[in-house]
């Protein structure tokens, strides 16, 4: 999910008119005006060598710190897999442990699925772990305070496979997940995740309670295979992650999968379908690997090439405006090595970068994206978004 910096510079997240947009992603040959990336600033980023970054999609908050999950000493284990926050001047100066909340000391078997930096601060994880009493694992919101210190709990109600979630204004949370396939053979209470393909909106409330299911469209058979592989999905490769959320100031929650199929979906908290519009790839084949609201009525989105969609970033990938009512690229911004990165959030003059330095550190980079030469409105706005 994506957070947008607020300070300081402050960009609006996207305010839509309709409530649930289908934009299934084809590649075509649409005319499309096209830039190259130009790079602002880099500012290296002092990891502590027992530190390794986890591939996966970084998060802005309003000061436009980046946060991504780090493995300390090599571990796998989500209580040695924290989240850190760097400072726009590449110091990591926060650090969110699941090995400070009760119930998640280093022998539980528990798996970080995604995590969310609300629009004060607060870090929000989606963790679970083997349940006591029931096959199904305890899925749980855990939340901290901006300062890192572990403030609560929330135990969801839920049968499904979660994969990604949203805070909404309110206190409520919107969870993407996949539900189970009936036909498949045995108990239909056994978790296995192979059963699960039916991709689900689920909204609850801020007691944790299932309040609303939404079926996505198109997806009234199979269309989604789950893997045997760990529920850790933040910290696999970007390009092994069947979705991105990010959501807007006004409630719109947006989600893009792309397993079998390219799809992005623009949901309300009403969760009504209004309409659907198809969207063109830059090139065949193209991955999506990153999304953001980029000002009214615009979506940013991060394509990469297959082969590298797995890594951190792509010297190619292109970074495409998209008008949400129409569908339309509006404009293509081509990335080079140098302005390369994995999309953290949009600024007014372009993005901001969780990158990689040809010596293999990290930084952050901030790259301007030119208007094109015809005038196309495509830049982001500076209008502030009070919430993620």
């Amino acid at each position: 999910m994506r957070k947008f910096r607020h300070l300081p510079v402050s960009p609006a997240l996207m305010a839509l008119g309709c409530a649930f947009v289908l934009l299934a992603v084809a590649a075509s040959a649409q005319d499309v005006p096209k830039q190259n990336l130009r790079l602002i600033q880099e500012i290296p980023i002092r990891l502590p060598s027992s530190a390794t970054p986890l591939a996966g999609a970084p998060q802005c908050d309003n000061n436009g710190a980046l946060y991504f999950r780090v493995s300390q000493d090599g571990s796998s284990s989500p209580q040695k897999t924290p989240i850190i926050a760097v400072s726009s001047t590449g110091f990591p100066d926060r650090m969110f442990s699941l090995s400070s909340v009760p119930g998640y000391d280093l022998s539980t078997t528990a798996s970080v699925i995604d995590f969310v930096v609300g629009d004060t601060g607060d870090v929000y994880v989606l963790a679970s772990k083997a349940a006591i009493n029931g096959p199904d694992p305890d899925l749980d919101l855990i939340r901290f305070s901006s300062g890192t210190r572990y403030l609560s709990t929330l135990r969801l109600s839920h049968f499904y496979l979660p994969r990604r979630f949203a805070v909404l204004t309110g206190g409520s949370y919107f969870l993407l997940a996949l539900d189970r396939d009936f036909s498949v053979p045995g108990p239909i209470r056994q978790f296995l995740e192979s059963s699960f393909v039916y991709p689900v909106g689920l909204f609850f409330g801020s007691k944790g309670k299932l309040v609303r299911e939404i079926a996505l469209p198109d997806t009234t058979k199979p269309t989604l295979t789950a893997t045997a592989a760990s529920l850790d999905h933040s910290a696999q490769p970007a390009g092994s992650d069947p979705a991105f959320v990010a959501t807007s100031y006004d409630g719109t929650i947006y989600v893009v999968r792309h397993k079998p199929d390219l799809a992005v979906y623009v949901i309300t908290d009403s969760g009504a379908t209004v309409d659907s519009l198809n969207v063109t790839a830059p090139f065949p084949k193209a991955e999506i690997v990153g999304i953001a609201p980029a000002g009214p009525r615009k979506l940013a989105i991060e394509f990469a090439h297959p082969s590298a969609a797995p890594s951190f970033d792509d010297g190619n990938a292109v970074f495409s405006i998209i008008d949400a009512e129409s569908g339309e690229r509006l404009v293509d911004y081509q990335a080079t090595p140098e302005t390369a990165g994995s999309l953290g959030c949009p600024t007014p003059v372009g993005f901001e970068l969780l990158a990689h330095q040809p010596n293999g550190n990290l930084a952050i980079r901030f790259v301007s994206a030119p208007k094109p030469a015809d005038g196309t409105n495509s830049s982001t706005s500076t209008e502030k978004s009070p919430v993620r």
